[in-house]
């Protein structure tokens, strides 16, 4: 008998991974069908493909050593099988023969070539990863190492100082049963790294999350004080298409450019929309902005749609924004829907999936309550990942570079990042790197919104700005309201409907309450905001009076600061490595203003700690 070490895999359509095993297998024989024995020669490096009655696909057993005789033992390094419902039959017991299959030798130099990098990464010990923060970063950073790269999920940690998975990507719930996010945040399906975090096939995202969709279009409330519905063409029915021309947005020919540039970004982009990215105007020294980009509309529509709209998404002016990543966004509400779940869980739905599938497919518990703020804590020789939000970062990172325990180079690059780009900002003070949001949410009576305050309560409402003597737009307190339990039921109790105003406030603090005291039920903010409402709806008064006030929350550092010097969204560099197999940063300031940015850069950060340490990734060599 030969000693086969079995290392695990995946079993063509098994998703369950294996642990390591010790088999055996018959020495020197073929077995098929019908366990008839024939000799079969063996030497180091030989590869074996095994073929099981129950499989389309075969599986490899790579001669990690053969003695000279015939009675010495042989190492096989390969693939363990495990029953299942959907492969009854692929099992190997522990020290006994391959049952109902066939052994045969196979020589192809493809093959080799993968399985001897399987070999040295198995020798490979791999080391242990610290990752502070449990948001879409930190998650996705241990996700990728543990099913890409092969990590033992018992290497891999996560330290979250809340006490629940998500960051900024969380939800509140009530005791009268309402689920408030922690500012308006919508799912964008159609983002590409948020889809391959989820195991998206074709448009369809698990079936747990429940994902509701909203209109795809908006209704907007002019100066004047009328209404109008703007929606996607393509995606509308014919009455709402009529509607969308007749409104009192712009000039026909705006309508027409827009229209030709949502066609133009669906035929051009769809197969590659990471390519947007890559493409730069640059206008003088500094990149072109969303404002510029948008340079063929008249100022009347920029004004009443897209301004308000991409103000709620970027927390920020059309100015300050990259036409980059407007096209880019603009691409995935083009070719997708904004939805929120509605699984009784909120926007906090999406970490909450990511922790759980951690916790049932590879055993592996993040530490709550844990708040890093000395590296030296952690294991010395351990990987850190830094995924907290921008000033724990920052805090951590000057710490580092006190303490000198990074090497020379690394301890350079770290000045360099708090030097520049981290150099004002990371705690919440100055405008130069956060953006604040702030969000208040209102309960009313009955398990719709009335038709008098709005016809179609699944889209969103948007304020256009009005005009100004100076030419500057004034743009109003509110800038967006939606009705969450509208679009997801779960959001509020059965009775009742859930009302979100966004309020995106300036950027410069000392004009916002620094304990935000204005947040509190009947502060100033809550007087202000329903004071806009009224001129909303003149007529519906007694409605908004009915509305009870339930909380606000003014997220500070809500999203960073938009680079527009033209350079890549990668940040500080495509590995996220301040010290290669050491230290590394992720989260949505190191890419992307975006979820997906944040889950862009723990994949990134993920394939640095693996290109470190020589692993390659399973998707890959498996090609």
């Amino acid at each position: 008998m030969a000693q086969v070490l079995a290392l695990s895999d995946r079993c063509c359509g098994c998703l369950e991974r294996r642990s390591l095993l010790l088999y055996s297998l018959v020495l020197g024989s073929e077995i098929n069908e019908g366990f008839q024995e024939r000799p079969l020669s063996v030497r180091t490096g030989d590869a074996f493909r095994v073929h099981c009655d129950s499989h389309m696909n075969p599986t490899t057993l790579f001669v990690l050593h053969a003695g000279a005789d015939a009675g010495a033992s042989v190492q096989v390094l390969g693939s363990s099988f495990s029953a299942s419902r959907k492969h009854p039959r692929c099992l190997v017991r522990k020290r006994q023969p391959e049952r109902r299959g066939r052994l045969q030798r196979f020589s192809s130099p493809a093959w080799r070539q993968r399985l001897r990098r399987q070999v040295l990464q198995a020798q490979v010990e791999l080391p242990q990863v610290r990752i502070v923060g449990a948001g879409l970063a930190g998650l996705t950073t241990a996700i990728a190492l543990i099913e890409e790269y092969g990590w033992d999920p018992a290497s891999v940690s996560i330290f979250e100082a809340s006490d629940t998975v998500g960051g900024r990507v969380r939800t509140d719930r009530l005791p009268e049963g309402y689920l408030l996010d922690r500012g308006f945040q919508v799912v964008l399906e159609a983002y590409p790294e948020q889809k391959r975090l989820f195991r998206v096939t074709g448009a369809a995202y698990p079936d747990e999350l429940k994902l509701r969709r909203f209109l795809p279009g908006a209704t907007v409330r002019l100066p004047n004080g009328t209404w109008a519905y703007v929606g996607d063409p393509l995606r509308s029915d014919l009455g709402d298409v009529w509607t969308t021309l007749l409104a009192p947005l712009g000039t026909i020919q705006d309508k027409a450019r827009v229209g030709w540039m949502r066609l133009q970004t669906q035929l051009r982009y769809t197969s590659n929309p990471n390519s947007i990215l890559e493409q730069v105007n640059m206008n003088g020294n500094r990149e072109e902005t969303a404002e510029e980009a948008l340079a063929a509309l008249t100022p009347g529509l920029r004004q009443s749609f897209f301004s308000p709209f991409y103000r709620g998404i970027f927390l920020d002016e059309l100015y300050n924004i990259s036409s980059r990543l407007f096209r880019y966004v603009y691409h995935m509400l083009a070719v997708g829907y904004a939805s929120l779940p509605d699984n009784g869980h909120g926007i906090g739905a999406l970490p909450r999936f990511l922790a759980q599938r951690l916790r049932d497919e590879h055993g592996l518990t993040i530490h709550y309550g844990q708040r890093v703020t000395d590296l030296s804590t952690l294991a010395d020789r351990a990987v850190l990942v830094l995924a907290a939000d921008v000033a724990s970062t920052k805090k951590l990172l000057e710490q580092a570079s006190v303490a000198n325990r990074f090497s020379p180079k690394a301890q350079a690059d770290i000045r360099k990042l708090l030097c520049g780009w981290l150099a004002a900002g990371a705690d919440g003070v100055h405008e130069t790197l956060q953006r604040v949001s702030t969000c208040l949410y209102f309960g009313g009576e009955g398990a719709e919104p009335p038709e008098a305050l709005i016809t179609r309560p699944r889209s969103l409402v948007l304020a256009a700005d009005a005009p100004s003597p100076s030419g500057m737009p004034r743009r109003p307190l509110v800038n967006n309201l939606c009705f969450p339990s509208a679009v997801a039921r779960s959001y509020a109790p059965s009775n009742k409907y859930l009302v979100s105003c966004t309020v995106v406030e300036t950027a410069l603090h000392q004009q916002l309450d620094p304990k935000d005291n204005d947040l509190l039920p009947g502060g100033e903010l809550e007087a202000l905001v329903r004071t806009q409402l009224y001129k909303w709806y003149p007529s519906q008064r007694h409605l908004l009076d009915d509305w009870s006030f339930l909380r606000g929350y003014r997220v500070r550092g809500a999203q960073p600061r938009q680079r527009l010097n033209g350079e890549r969204f990668v940040m500080p560099n495509e590995d996220g490595c301040l010290d290669a197999g050491r230290l590394y940063v992720c989260g949505d300031w190191c890419d992307t203003p975006t979820a997906n940015g944040a889950i862009h850069s723990g994949y990134r950060v993920a394939g640095g700690i693996a290109k470190a340490f020589g692993v390659h990734s399973r998707s890959t060599s498996s090609r």
